[in-house]
C-alpha cells in the first residue's frame, strides 16, 4: 500500500474512530451527556475521566501506530534513497512525529500525520461536543526492540483535560509495536541491494535448512547479530535482544569474507585483517545448490554450530 493510499485510509480511519468514540460515550452514559443545567458533580468526574480513559487507551495507540508505521516507511526510503544510514533513530523519529521533518525537510506523508496533528483534531472536537478544554504533549520519542521481528515506537504523553473545573492532569506513555517482516533490510539497501525480510521456516537448523534458507534469502534470529534498528543505523555490533542475520549466496561475487550478511558488508572476517581471523572456510556442501548459488558461500567457524554443519562439509581454511 503507498504513502498516498495510506495517507487517504488514516484520515477515514480518524473520522470513524472518532465517531465511534462519541457514540459510545453518548449512547452507552446518556445520563452522561453534558447539558447547560449540568450540575452533578459525580457525573462530571465521570465525563472527565471517561473522556480521558478513551484519549489515553483508545485514542493515543492508534494515533501513534498510524503515524510510526509512516514515520518508519519515510525512514526506509531515505536509507534507500540516500545510501546513507539513520544518524540517531531516536532523534529523527522525533522529528518526524512531533514536527513532520526529516533533517529539518518538510516530509508532505507526514504533513496531517505528527503526533500533534492528531491531537489537536481531538481536542478541538472535545472541546466542540463536550465543552471540555483538553491539552496534550508529547515528549521523549523513543524507537527500540525487545524480540527480533518487530519494533516499537513510544513516547511520553501528559493530558490534561478540564470540564467546569473538574480538572484530570495525567502523564503515560503511549506507544505501537510494528512488525519488520516485509520491509527491505536496511543494510542490504545501503550497499545497493535488496532483501525483503521474511523469517526462516525452521526449529533445527542442520546442512539442508541452511541450503535452504540461503536459497529463499530468509532471516533468523542469531545472539551475535545487530537488530533492525541497529542495521538502519549501520552498527553491526551485537545486539543485546534481537539480532537478525541472513546469508548472502554467490551472486555478491566471490570474496573472502564471511558470507553472514553483516559480516559480509563490514569484512569481519576477512583473511585481510592480519592475525585476527585466521579461520575462514568455503561451505563445499553448499555449493551444490541449484543454480551453483552455493559456491562461493564462506563461512566463519562461529556460524558452523549454529547452522549444524559438519565440519566435513568444508574445504580447508582459505585464509591459511
Amino acid at each position: 500500500m503507498g504513502l498516498s493510499t495510506r495517507k487517504g485510509f488514516f484520515f477515514t480511519f480518524l473520522a470513524l474512530l472518532l465517531t465511534a468514540i462519541f457514540i459510545m460515550l453518548f449512547s452507552s452514559r446518556p445520563s452522561l451527556s453534558p447539558s447547560p443545567g449540568f450540575s452533578s458533580e459525580k457525573a462530571k468526574i465521570e465525563v472527565t475521566n471517561s473522556i480521558t480513559k478513551d484519549l489515553k487507551d483508545v485514542f493515543l495507540p492508534r494515533m501513534m501506530l498510524s503515524s510510526s508505521k509512516i514515520a518508519l516507511d519515510i525512514l526506509m526510503k531515505n536509507i534507500s534513497q540516500s545510501g546513507r544510514p539513520i544518524d540517531d533513530i531516536n532523534l529523527r523519529a522525533e522529528e518526524l512525529l512531533l514536527n513532520g521533518t526529516l533533517y529539518g525537510v518538510p516530509q508532505p506523508e507526514m504533513a496531517n500525520h505528527t503526533l500533534y496533528n492528531w491531537s489537536g483534531k481531538i481536542t478541538r472536537l472535545t472541546d466542540e461536543y463536550f465543552r471540555m478544554k483538553t491539552n496534550i504533549t508529547f515528549y521523549n520519542v523513543r524507537v527500540y526492540q525487545t524480540a527480533p521481528w518487530k519494533v516499537t515506537f513510544a513516547a511520553d504523553v501528559g493530558i490534561v483535560s478540564n470540564y467546569s473545573d473538574i480538572i484530570y492532569d495525567i502523564t503515560d506513555e503511549v506507544l505501537s509495536n510494528i512488525s519488520i517482516l516485509g520491509y527491505d533490510d536496511p543494510m542490504f539497501l545501503l550497499h545497493g541491494k535488496k532483501r525483503s525480510i521474511t523469517m526462516a521456516d525452521t526449529e533445527t537448523w542442520n546442512l539442508s535448512e541452511t541450503i535452504k534458507h540461503i536459497a529463499n534469502g530468509t532471516f533468523t534470529d542469531y545472539y551475535g547479530a545487530p537488530s533492525f534498528i541497529m542495521r538502519m543505523e549501520n552498527d553491526s555490533s551485537a545486539s543485546a535482544c534481537c539480532g537478525i542475520e541472513s546469508i548472502l549466496n554467490s551472486s555478491f561475487g566471490n570474496y573472502n569474507y564471511s558470507y553472514i550478511d553483516y559480516l559480509f558488508w563490514n569484512q569481519t572476517y576477512s583473511c585481510d585483517k592480519t592475525g585476527k581471523y585466521k579461520n575462514l572456510f568455503n561451505v563445499t556442501a553448499i555449493g551444490a545448490m541449484p543454480a551453483g548459488t552455493g559456491n562461493y558461500v564462506k563461512l566463519d567457524p562461529d556460524h558452523f554450530g549454529f547452522y549444524g554443519i559438519s565440519y566435513d562439509d568444508k574445504d580447508e581454511d582459505i585464509c591459511s
